[in-house]
């Protein structure tokens, strides 16, 4: 445990950088089991945002970052007509009814746009 004397901590990791057992199996198992179910609830909470093209997760991304419709659209040289179909999209994809809804998934999810 953490709250072990600094030289029983400093003992196991001497022990298992010499390859040594430092986890009984019954423990492995259940860490094992725990990070597999993590796994597995990361990835169905991504499973929305992998179905976004890269533009729309562009654009999620600078809502994340607080910019308007407006300032995308500037900032893209494209119209806030292209950004509001882009942003529909989005919102269709992650299954939410606003932008705030969006952020706030993402967010939760700890998601991230790829490249960032």
């Amino acid at each position: 445990p953490k709250r072990a004397p600094f030289e029983d901590l400093l003992g196991t990791v001497l022990c298992a950088a010499e390859g040594g057992v430092v986890v009984g199996e019954v423990e492995r198992r259940r860490l094992i089991s725990a990070w597999e179910l993590q796994r597995a609830a990361h990835t169905t909470a991504h499973a929305p945002f992998r179905r976004l093209t890269q533009r729309e997760a562009e654009v999620l991304s600078l809502l994340i970052a607080g910019r308007s419709v407006e300032r995308i659209a500037a900032a893209s040289f494209v119209s806030e007509s292209t950004v509001r179909t882009q942003v529909r999209a989005i919102l269709l994809k992650l299954g939410v009814n606003s932008q705030l809804e969006a952020v706030a998934m993402a967010t939760r999810t700890g998601w991230q746009a790829p490249g960032h």
